[in-house]
């Protein structure tokens, strides 16, 4: 058998990997949030500055209107105003998007020499409505911004002015991590910090108890069956801890009725063979007399040992019945087929089986039956043997001359049955053990009263599958009553 190891790695434990996952969710929550914030914050500077720089790409293009005939003059005025203004870039563009000319107050390079005009039109013929609007800057690989544009008027071929902002062909690249690398290391920090702290909780409250409850689980492995989970919290731990006790405390019924089941088990196959080999030691006794010493025995001797043979093979054939019934009870395969009949009429016809005995015995028999007689519901066949066994019983204990009183009466939707004797009645030490198989009574040994022991065990069984329960009131020297209830038939559904 594998053996399991009692240590988890922390770097297996689900603190470690919640923690983890905190530091991860932290981080790019945060970085997210900042560039979300940061292009939020980016579009309205864009926004705010083409709103009011919107109408300078018009001035300028107003100024350029004498001078976009002459190249040098108009140069020499781009230079100027940059000079003036600086932070800014001029660029002429022709209806290609060529640049003509540039300037700016600082040394900058012409790195895309034609750019899209469409951004520029669409600027021009918009309005603040269509703001912000991104346009290449030539001057720059990955900057796309334009203070404003306009047409210059009066020119012999179409040509633009574009204000942006200093693009700065040599100006450094920054990295991403030179922009966003302090605010990462400051977001993985304090998702660290998070991070342990939840651990922290976590392990303390999580870890610790599943660990614990995994020991108690390794050792209820090991064939401790006594074991349970301390842990009353109603989180789903508590419910594990409860559902592990509760399966721990049906195991070990489970356990305790198996070996209660092998006992009673051991116990049968001794009674039965002890059961067994009395009658037939008592046949066999008697024919081995008869065949030795057939010549010696007289006619009543010979019917005396005829009559105690035959009543050993009845015997013999009553206990192989019962084991039989018992057997299909306890197995389940017994199934019942409930159909409406008059309990009364189903007692009388049982009755009529006990004839002889009641007349040699002189019994006397009182029916107390409800009237007018209305049918249950319940298995006829099988409610038969119940009636069978509780009237040889009661006939088997009752002295001669005695009264055996059967009645029914109505209880809700029940109707009550009760068979009661004027016999010796059950000692009250007995009375709880009347029910097990094979047991019976020592007046019973004392009356020499033939039986197997099984049939009350029959009569309960048959009546659990019912859903009735047989029933015992009993006190010495006053005779017994035995009671079960079966339901009233409604009617056809």
């Amino acid at each position: 058998m594998n053996n399991v190891s009692s240590h988890v790695s922390f770097f297996r434990t689900l603190t470690f990997k919640l923690s983890a996952v905190l530091v991860i969710f932290f981080s790019i929550n945060g970085i997210a949030l900042v560039l979300w914030d940061q292009r939020d914050l980016l579009r309205d500077i864009k926004l705010d500055t083409q709103i009011a720089f919107a109408d300078e790409g018009i001035t300028l293009a107003n100024e350029l209107t004498p001078l976009i005939q002459d190249p040098e003059a108009t140069q020499s005025f781009l230079d100027s105003v940059a000079y003036y203004y600086q932070g800014m870039e001029l660029f002429i563009l022709d209806v290609s998007g060529n640049v003509l000319h540039h300037a700016s107050d600082i040394p900058s390079q012409v790195k895309r020499p034609q750019i899209d005009m469409e951004p520029i039109l669409h600027f021009i013929r918009g309005s603040e409505m269509d703001y912000p609007i991104d346009v290449e800057i030539p001057t720059s690989d990955d900057l796309e911004f334009v203070f404003s544009a306009a047409e210059i008027p009066e020119a012999t071929e179409p040509r633009y002015a574009m204000i942006t902002f200093l693009g700065g062909g040599d100006d450094p690249v920054l990295s991403f991590w030179d922009k966003y690398g302090a605010l990462l290391i400051r977001t993985i920090l304090f998702s660290l910090a998070i991070a342990a702290i939840t651990g922290a909780i976590i392990w303390a409250g999580f870890t610790r108890r599943v660990n614990r409850a995994a020991s108690k689980v390794r050792r209820f492995k090991t064939g401790n069956n006594h074991v349970k989970i301390d842990d009353d919290s109603r989180d789903e731990l508590g419910a594990v801890a409860a559902a592990f006790n509760d399966m721990v405390d049906r195991v070990d019924r489970m356990l305790k009725e198996l070996e209660l089941k092998e006992r009673s088990r051991s116990e049968l196959v001794a009674t039965v063979s002890h059961e067994l080999q009395t009658p037939l030691t008592v046949i066999q006794g008697n024919i081995e007399t008869m065949l030795l010493h057939q010549q010696e025995i007289d006619g009543p001797t010979m019917d005396h040992k005829l009559r105690t043979i035959h009543d050993q093979i009845n015997h013999l054939s009553n206990l192989i019945g019962d084991l039989f019934t018992i057997s299909i009870l306890d197995t389940g395969q017994m199934h019942i087929k409930p159909e409406p009949f008059l309990l009364s009429e189903l007692t009388e016809d049982t009755l009529a089986e006990f004839d002889h005995v009641i007349t040699d015995k002189k019994l006397t028999i009182k029916r107390n039956f409800l009237r007018p007689p209305e049918p249950v519901l319940a298995d006829p066949i099988r409610i038969r043997q119940v009636l069978r066994n509780l009237l040889s019983n009661a006939i088997k204990f009752t002295p001669p001359e005695g009264t055996i009183t059967l009645s029914t009466q109505r209880s809700g939707d029940n109707l009550d049955f009760t068979i009661s004797d004027t016999g010796s009645g059950i000692p009250q030490d007995e009375l709880k053990h009347i029910f097990d198989s094979f047991y019976r009574s020592r007046d019973t040994h004392k009356q020499k009263v033939k039986g197997t022991g099984l049939g009350l065990t029959i009569c309960q069984k048959i009546l659990g599958l019912h859903q009735s329960i047989l029933t015992v009131d009993s006190k010495t020297g006053e005779g017994a009553t035995f009671s079960f209830k079966l339901p009233f038939f409604a009617g056809p559904e």
